[in-house]
């Protein structure tokens, strides 16, 4: 048969050259956006426009074909296997190899007898590369049962239609990478916790990725998300800039929008968001149409650097307690020394005038005045951690009810003072007199707090169980280890601080009230840190103010430390005391208080002198008094040399500061007077000393 005879003779039931074309014309203005379902359809399209059989197409992939797409008029011949579409895979593998070599003539269809194809049932069968961007990747397959060799026309259509399969290859490959790229893109953005926002302007439109949906706690498909919804979730404090900056963006004021914010997440609490867009314009008057950028959640960055300000702001505290203890014990051994002169000459003199005498009250009024220098002294040294502790077990909520009636006179008439106690044994190792001291501090504070009539103080007890994620919220730089911790919490419904005002509330002397305040708070906080303890502020303007001081608990019973009673006889002949003091005021007045007791006198500049005093009256000294800080012999020296001579000599050491503050701290077997003293803390000390033993 001619090649014009078979061009002209139907192979799909009489339809004419002119009415497949129109079909192929139809089917391929039908083709929907989904490129896997084009190939399917276009497949068949083939079939059915050639009168064919069967039709397959296939891609190679790494010279291996992958069958894409197959279509058949009714099974053929199944050659003896149970699945009827398996002769058809075995054809369509031997027909890639073959279209593979058609690559040469770049898709030119080829026809020929297969024995491959003939074994399957088909009597010929007609093949078309499939090319994209130039390079044949696919095979598209035709088979009839009873034809022969296809005509020039259905070879032509043939080659239509595996060219729009070629491109509909190239769209899918196109729109995988693609979505790999997006994908990897909103994997990356996921990863940094980046949400992508695009504003529409003139809808008002606000269309947004699924990281930034799930900022409000949704998913994307969950939410719809508006400018509205947005700006009613960030904090009312930073709200305000962020609506004028936006605003200022959609009305073409600004080209950038960079700011952040924080916003609430779906647990209430407030993540941090640094937002990055950018204005794009259309138009020929430049007007804004979208509004564009990223939101990126930066909480643990955020929260990272605050923890690094304050671990800063805590050294940079430790650096300045440390520099203020130095200052502090400087300042406390000369002041000190200053002092003990004009209390002990004051004291001497006062003894000496009649109670009806004008001059006494002068006298009373100075040494009240000394006594408050000395005070102020004793607080310097408590904020710098370095003050006189006394320390046995104490029940706190016994210590409130001893303290209430001291704390109730500080409390004004228009306010009233509420307990809470817990009377749950909250028992802490620490010394009376400096929690009563933290005590009426707290109170006082909260007391000049109270701006309205119905005023009112609540101060707590309780025992709780800090780890170290709520220590690291204390107001103290050095944090004690986490555990069982008693507490007394003072709060009051006055004034509340603001942030800068919280930040200097344990400054010393710095007060919101007036000048003149002395340590107060600042008290408070050397005295917490020198306890091992950790102090908790909570206030806001107008919402007044909560101060939780924690102490590390301790599980037995408290106990009060006694002296031992036993008392040792006094030599005769020893009725002498030794002063050694760098300091000659101190010397002469401590030498006059001590002959008004009724012991004779000694004294020494210094340990040298010392010596050579002790050696010539060893048998007629019965105490060695000895300032613990003189600048050429340190106190420890002194009294191992003293007790060479003599293992049994009594030793009372004076300083400006504690005794367990001293870098060498006197023994327990050392008694101790912090100056200055008085008269009678002189004769304890000394009584203590001389007939209990204190060697």
């Amino acid at each position: 048969m001619s090649s014009t005879a078979r061009d002209g003779r139907s192979a799909s039931g009489g339809s004419s050259v002119q009415a497949r074309l129109a079909r192929l014309q139809a089917a391929l203005l039908g083709l929907g956006p989904d490129p896997r379902a084009n190939v399917s359809t276009l497949t068949a399209l083939a079939g059915e426009l050639l009168g064919a059989d069967c039709a397959h197409y296939a891609w190679v992939d790494d010279n291996a074909p992958v069958l894409r797409a197959s279509w058949h008029r009714r099974p053929g011949p199944a050659s003896g296997r149970d699945d009827a579409s398996v002769p058809y895979t075995d054809v369509l593998r031997e027909t890639l190899m073959r279209a593979c070599a058609v690559r040469g003539p770049h898709g030119t269809p080829r026809t020929m007898p297969d024995p491959v194809v003939r074994a399957c049932g088909y009597r010929t069968w007609l093949g078309h590369a499939v090319l994209v961007h130039g390079e044949a990747r696919g095979s598209l397959c035709v088979f009839w049962c009873s034809r022969e060799g296809p005509g020039r026309s259905e070879r032509a259509l043939l080659g239509v239609i595996a060219a729009e399969i070629g491109r509909e290859e190239d769209r899918l490959r196109t729109e995988q990478r693609l979505r790999e790229r997006e994908q990897s893109l909103l994997a990356a953005l996921r990863a940094g916790k980046h949400g992508l926002f695009d504003f529409h302007v003139a809808t008002g439109e606000l269309v947004v990725s699924d990281e930034f949906a799930r900022m409000f706690g949704d998913e994307l498909a969950e939410v719809r998300p508006s400018i509205e919804g947005w700006l009613e979730r960030l904090h009312p404090d930073d709200r305000p800039a962020v609506h004028a900056l936006f605003d200022e963006c959609v009305a073409g004021k600004q080209d950038v929008f960079c700011t952040q914010y924080r916003i609430r997440a779906p647990g209430g609490e407030w993540r941090w968001v640094w937002a990055s867009g950018a204005v794009l314009r259309g138009g020929d008057d430049g007007r804004v149409v979208r509004v564009v950028g990223t939101h990126t959640d930066f909480t643990s960055i955020r929260l990272g650097e605050e923890q690094r300000l304050r671990m800063e702001l805590r050294s940079a505290q430790a650096q300045k307690l440390e520099s203020l203890g130095v200052l502090a014990g400087g300042i406390a051994h000369d002041f000190n020394n200053l002092l003990l002169a004009i209390l002990g000459n004051l004291d001497l003199v006062r003894e000496t005038v009649p109670n009806h005498s004008n001059a006494r009250a002068g006298i009373d009024q100075a040494m009240s005045a000394a006594r408050r220098a000395a005070n102020l002294t004793r607080q310097m040294l408590a904020y710098a951690g370095k003050g006189t502790f006394l320390l046995q077990d104490l029940d706190l909520d016994q210590a409130v009810r001893d303290a209430l009636p001291m704390l109730q006179t500080r409390v004004p008439r228009h306010a009233c003072l509420e307990l809470d106690l817990c009377d749950c044994k909250a028992v802490v190792r620490g010394d009376p007199r400096q929690l009563e001291q933290v005590l009426l501090n707290l109170v006082t504070n909260a007391a000049e707090a109270m701006d309205k009539p119905d005023g009112r103080i609540t101060l707590s007890t309780g025992v709780s169980d800090f780890d170290q994620a709520a220590l690291v919220q204390s107001r103290i730089a050095q944090l004690p280890a986490a555990g069982t911790f008693a507490w007394i919490e003072v709060a009051d419904n006055g004034t509340g601080m603001d942030e800068q005002t919280l930040e200097r509330l344990f400054d010393p002397f710095f007060s919101t009230r007036f000048t003149g305040r002395g340590l107060g708070l600042a008290a408070v906080h050397g005295i917490v840190r020198s306890h091992g303890g950790a102090i908790f502020v909570q206030s806001e303007p107008g919402a007044g103010s909560r101060i939780r001081v924690a102490l590390p608990a301790v599980s037995h019973q408290p106990t009060v430390a006694c002296r031992s009673c036993g008392v040792r006889s006094v030599h005769a002949a020893r009725r002498t005391v030794l002063i050694v003091d760098g300091d000659q005021p101190v010397r002469i007045v401590t030498s006059r208080m001590v002959e008004r007791l009724g012991w004779d006198c000694l004294q020494a500049s210094d340990g040298s002198e010392a010596m050579d005093l002790f050696r010539a009256h060893a048998d007629h000294i019965a105490c060695v008094i000895l300032d613990w800080s003189m600048p050429s012999t340190a106190g420890s020296e002194i009294v191992r040399a003293l007790r060479l001579i003599r293992n049994d000599i009594p030793v009372i050491a004076t300083g400006g500061v504690a005794r367990t503050r001293h870098p060498d701290a006197p023994s327990e077997s050392i008694g101790f007077l912090q100056k200055p003293y008085s008269i009678e803390a002189l004769r304890l000390e000394l009584e203590g000393a001389i007939l209990q033993g204190r060697a």
